[in-house]
């Protein structure tokens, strides 16, 4: 299940990259140079819709669009920083729960019930 997830958030980041390169390929970083962004996957429309409601990417016209870099940059500090808490805090849970599991067996092997 968790090789899954890590699968389709991959995935999922792949489709926004491409997205966000497209577009800066195209030259597509103002409203005067919206581009169209191919869609022909499922995962690039949600990529897109997440980008769009992120205000990293912006319509600029029907089917037309453009990379907002400084809102992208706010972002991707955002994303950095959300991180950063997992890999401190994961561990510190993972710890906690280790030491509760050995003062649970030690509390029990000192009763002499043993679970």
């Amino acid at each position: 299940m968790a090789a899954a997830a890590a699968a389709v958030a991959a995935a999922q980041g792949r489709a926004r990259r491409l997205i966000e390169n497209g577009l800066r390929e195209q030259g597509a970083v103002s409203p005067e140079q919206a581009a169209p962004v191919p869609q022909p996957n499922r995962l690039r429309r949600v990529a897109l819709d997440r980008l769009l409601r992120q205000g990293v990417v912006v319509q600029g016209g029907e089917d037309r669009y453009w990379l907002d870099e400084a809102r992208l940059a706010q972002v991707e500090i955002a994303r950095r920083k959300t991180a950063i808490r997992v890999l401190i805090v994961l561990p510190l849970v993972i710890a906690v729960a280790i030491a509760v599991g050995v003062a649970v067996a030690t509390l029990a092997s000192m009763s002499g019930h043993v679970h």
